[in-house]
Protein backbone atom coordinates (compact mmCIF):
# COMPACT_ATOMS: atom_id res chain seq x y z
CA UNK A 1 0.00 0.00 0.00
CA UNK A 2 2.93 2.35 0.66
CA UNK A 3 3.81 2.64 -2.98
CA UNK A 4 0.12 2.93 -3.93
CA UNK A 5 -0.44 5.75 -1.43
CA UNK A 6 2.71 7.55 -2.51
CA UNK A 7 1.76 7.07 -6.17
CA UNK A 8 -1.71 8.56 -5.60
CA UNK A 9 -0.33 11.52 -3.68
CA UNK A 10 2.42 12.25 -6.16
CA UNK A 11 0.29 11.76 -9.29
CA UNK A 12 -2.36 14.28 -8.23
CA UNK A 13 0.21 16.75 -6.89
CA UNK A 14 2.12 16.59 -10.16
CA UNK A 15 -1.11 17.05 -12.11
CA UNK A 16 -1.81 20.20 -10.10
CA UNK A 17 1.71 21.52 -10.70
CA UNK A 18 1.34 20.82 -14.43
CA UNK A 19 -2.04 22.60 -14.47
CA UNK A 20 -0.66 25.80 -12.95
CA UNK A 21 2.64 25.77 -14.86
CA UNK A 22 1.33 27.98 -17.72
CA UNK A 23 0.22 30.70 -15.30
CA UNK A 24 2.25 33.84 -14.80
CA UNK A 25 2.91 35.14 -11.30
CA UNK A 26 0.38 37.92 -11.97
CA UNK A 27 -2.29 35.37 -12.93
CA UNK A 28 -1.54 33.30 -9.82
CA UNK A 29 -2.64 36.15 -7.55
CA UNK A 30 -5.87 37.06 -9.36
CA UNK A 31 -8.94 36.33 -7.24
CA UNK A 32 -11.58 33.98 -8.55
CA UNK A 33 -9.79 30.70 -9.23
CA UNK A 34 -11.84 28.99 -6.52
CA UNK A 35 -14.62 31.21 -5.24
CA UNK A 36 -12.92 34.45 -4.24
CA UNK A 37 -9.54 32.77 -3.83
CA UNK A 38 -6.55 33.12 -6.12
CA UNK A 39 -4.34 30.21 -7.12
CA UNK A 40 -1.86 31.48 -4.52
CA UNK A 41 -4.61 31.28 -1.89
CA UNK A 42 -5.47 27.74 -2.96
CA UNK A 43 -1.82 26.68 -2.68
CA UNK A 44 -1.66 28.15 0.84
CA UNK A 45 -4.87 26.30 1.67
CA UNK A 46 -3.40 22.99 0.49
CA UNK A 47 -0.18 23.53 2.43
CA UNK A 48 -2.08 24.27 5.64
CA UNK A 49 -4.15 21.10 5.32
CA UNK A 50 -1.01 19.08 4.59
CA UNK A 51 0.64 20.51 7.72
CA UNK A 52 -2.45 19.63 9.71
CA UNK A 53 -2.36 16.05 8.38
CA UNK A 54 1.28 15.68 9.43
CA UNK A 55 0.43 17.03 12.89
CA UNK A 56 -2.50 14.64 13.24
CA UNK A 57 -0.63 11.52 12.16
CA UNK A 58 2.33 12.38 14.39
CA UNK A 59 -0.01 12.83 17.36
CA UNK A 60 0.70 16.53 17.76
CA UNK A 61 -1.79 19.29 18.43
CA UNK A 62 -3.36 20.21 15.11
CA UNK A 63 -3.41 23.84 14.09
CA UNK A 64 -7.06 24.87 13.88
CA UNK A 65 -8.41 21.70 15.49
CA UNK A 66 -10.67 23.83 17.66
CA UNK A 67 -12.28 25.43 14.58
CA UNK A 68 -14.92 24.25 12.15
CA UNK A 69 -13.67 23.54 8.64
CA UNK A 70 -15.06 26.84 7.25
CA UNK A 71 -13.51 28.77 10.16
CA UNK A 72 -10.15 27.05 9.67
CA UNK A 73 -10.26 27.77 5.94
CA UNK A 74 -11.02 31.43 6.68
CA UNK A 75 -8.11 31.53 9.13
CA UNK A 76 -5.79 30.06 6.48
CA UNK A 77 -6.88 32.72 4.01
CA UNK A 78 -6.42 35.53 6.52
CA UNK A 79 -2.98 34.31 7.62
CA UNK A 80 -1.70 33.98 4.07
CA UNK A 81 -3.25 36.89 2.19
CA UNK A 82 -0.18 39.13 2.60
CA UNK A 83 2.39 36.40 1.96
CA UNK A 84 4.23 36.41 -1.34
CA UNK A 85 3.58 33.83 -4.01
CA UNK A 86 7.17 32.67 -3.64
CA UNK A 87 6.70 32.05 0.08
CA UNK A 88 3.46 30.17 -0.47
CA UNK A 89 4.95 28.00 -3.21
CA UNK A 90 7.94 27.18 -1.00
CA UNK A 91 5.62 26.32 1.88
CA UNK A 92 3.58 23.97 -0.29
CA UNK A 93 6.72 22.28 -1.59
CA UNK A 94 7.94 21.81 1.98
CA UNK A 95 4.63 20.51 3.34
CA UNK A 96 4.28 18.15 0.39
CA UNK A 97 7.77 16.77 1.02
CA UNK A 98 6.85 16.25 4.68
CA UNK A 99 3.68 14.38 3.68
CA UNK A 100 5.64 12.08 1.36
CA UNK A 101 8.25 11.36 4.03
CA UNK A 102 5.53 10.68 6.57
CA UNK A 103 3.63 8.31 4.28
CA UNK A 104 6.79 6.47 3.28
CA UNK A 105 7.67 5.89 6.93
CA UNK A 106 4.34 4.38 7.95
CA UNK A 107 3.80 0.67 8.27
CA UNK A 108 1.12 -0.92 6.09
CA UNK A 109 -1.19 -1.08 9.12
CA UNK A 110 -0.61 2.61 9.90
CA UNK A 111 -1.24 3.55 6.29
CA UNK A 112 -4.49 1.61 6.36
CA UNK A 113 -5.49 3.39 9.58
CA UNK A 114 -4.74 6.85 8.12
CA UNK A 115 -5.83 6.27 4.50
CA UNK A 116 -8.95 8.47 4.72
CA UNK A 117 -6.99 11.34 6.28
CA UNK A 118 -4.36 11.11 3.55
CA UNK A 119 -7.04 10.96 0.86
CA UNK A 120 -8.90 14.08 1.96
CA UNK A 121 -5.81 16.10 2.87
CA UNK A 122 -3.69 15.23 -0.16
CA UNK A 123 -4.65 13.59 -3.43
CA UNK A 124 -8.39 14.25 -3.48
CA UNK A 125 -7.69 17.80 -2.27
CA UNK A 126 -5.18 18.33 -5.10
CA UNK A 127 -7.70 16.94 -7.57
CA UNK A 128 -10.36 19.35 -6.29
CA UNK A 129 -7.94 22.27 -6.69
CA UNK A 130 -6.80 21.16 -10.15
CA UNK A 131 -10.35 20.86 -11.46
CA UNK A 132 -11.37 24.30 -10.16
CA UNK A 133 -8.21 26.01 -11.35
CA UNK A 134 -8.39 24.44 -14.82
CA UNK A 135 -12.05 25.48 -15.13
CA UNK A 136 -11.11 29.04 -14.12
CA UNK A 137 -8.17 29.08 -16.55
CA UNK A 138 -10.50 28.13 -19.40
CA UNK A 139 -13.48 30.32 -18.53
CA UNK A 140 -11.87 33.42 -17.05
CA UNK A 141 -8.42 33.56 -18.57
CA UNK A 142 -9.52 32.06 -21.88
CA UNK A 143 -6.64 29.61 -21.92
CA UNK A 144 -7.07 26.67 -24.23
CA UNK A 145 -6.08 23.61 -22.26
CA UNK A 146 -5.87 20.05 -23.45
CA UNK A 147 -8.44 17.80 -21.89
CA UNK A 148 -6.91 15.85 -19.06
CA UNK A 149 -8.21 12.31 -19.27
CA UNK A 150 -6.52 11.60 -15.95
CA UNK A 151 -8.78 13.94 -13.98
CA UNK A 152 -11.08 11.12 -13.00
CA UNK A 153 -11.20 10.41 -9.29
CA UNK A 154 -8.16 8.54 -8.00
CA UNK A 155 -8.85 5.23 -6.35
CA UNK A 156 -7.84 4.82 -2.75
Amino acid sequence: MASNLLTLIDAEYNRLMEAIAPLTDAQMIVAGAVGESSVKDVLAHLAAWERRLVQRVRGKLEQGADLSTPAFNAQIHQQNKERSLREVRAELKHSHTQVLKLAAGLSPAEQEHWKTAFKFNTYSHYKWATEHIRRWMRSTLGLKLPRDANLKAPQG
